[in-house]
């Protein structure tokens, strides 16, 4: 015995793909209506969430700041290490003078001979060296 679907159930008739169409068109005008809604709600969410992250980060760092004549150790990079050192060569070198800050956080160093260094270098480069 076969299984009969009646034409009403089976193939959708132009009245009630209308319908269809009417109830699609009203969810989209609810949808556009919420949509601005929903985004102050995601960016409010985003900024509680960047707040929380910078609480955070900043609760345990220390900003650093050197005074003119603190001896401090520069970071080696590639462009400044020596020529076939290796593996094994030192991470910092120095220790240098602090000869003057900028505005910008910039410090100018120079050598403990008193000759200067070309260009001023940034906070996060250097460490303060102990004796």
């Amino acid at each position: 015995m076969d299984a009969v679907i009646p034409t009403e159930i089976g193939l959708p008739t132009i009245r009630t793909e209308a319908g269809w169409q009417d109830d699609a068109n009203a969810e989209l005008g609810r949808n556009l209506d919420w949509a601005d809604e929903v985004r102050e709600t995601a960016s409010i969410r985003m900024a509680d969430y960047q707040q929380r992250a910078a609480t955070h980060y900043n609760r345990k760092a220390r900003p650093r700041s050197f005074k003119s004549g603190t001896l401090v150790l520069r970071k080696v990079f590639e462009n400044t290490v020596e020529t076939g050192a290796g593996k094994f060569q030192a991470n910092w070198e120095g220790p240098y003078v602090v000869s003057k800050t900028s505005e910008s956080g910039a410090y100018h160093l120079q050598k403990l001979d008193g000759t200067p260094l070309l260009r001023p270098w940034n906070v996060s480069n250097l460490k303060q060296y102990y004796q």
